[in-house]
């Protein structure tokens, strides 16, 4: 984001690839904005929460149409081996089930409903399956060292001692999934 780039235009607008210019981040701001004066309780946000995983579900068995090549609906297929639903872009599918696993997994956490669990269970391990088909390294990357810092995180505050070493045997897993796979 730099106002006073070679290109005005370029800084003002943005371009196709990044989408970060002046007048993309004021309208992230205003819409975070209304979220955030709309939303004022745990329980507006959790409706939220529950909307987004819904409207996922439908995301993710685009996705896996698509993936399949399974003919219906007129699901969109563009000869790749990655998918990219209805976004067109396999980078922007995958940063969106990103957001889908981190909110599943907080609804998980927050709901005590054994439905609301179930489906936050299911659309996360949905949606990691999904973000592997597209096939977008750097986004499953994330993942993988967002949840080793939530376990390092985890670790350092957990009173539970049995959850502690099932955290330990999960860095431990992703970091040997990391060398084999990155070495």
């Amino acid at each position: 984001l730099d106002l006073f780039g070679l290109s005005f235009q370029t800084s003002f607008w943005g371009n196709y690839e990044r989408m970060l210019g002046i007048y993309t981040v004021m309208h992230v701001i205003a819409y975070l904005w209304m979220i955030l004066s709309f939303y004022k309780t745990k329980k507006d946000a959790v409706l939220l929460l529950q909307s987004h995983i819904i409207i996922s579900a439908f995301v993710i068995l685009y996705s896996f149409l698509q993936k399949f090549d399974i003919k219906i609906l007129g699901v969109l297929h563009l000869g790749d081996n990655r998918i990219s639903a209805l976004f067109g872009n396999p980078s922007y599918l995958a940063v969106y089930l990103l957001f889908t696993i981190y909110f599943a997994a907080l609804l998980f956490t927050q709901k005590r409903d054994k439905f609301w669990r179930i489906i936050s269970i299911v659309i996360g391990i949905f949606g990691c399956v999904s973000l592997s088909f597209t096939g977008t390294r750097g986004a499953f990357l994330g993942l993988l060292v967002s949840l080793f810092f939530v376990g390092i995180i985890y670790i350092l505050y957990s009173k539970n001692d049995k959850y502690r070493y099932i955290t330990y045997g999960g860095i431990i897993s992703i970091l040997v999934f990391l060398l084999v796979i990155f070495v």
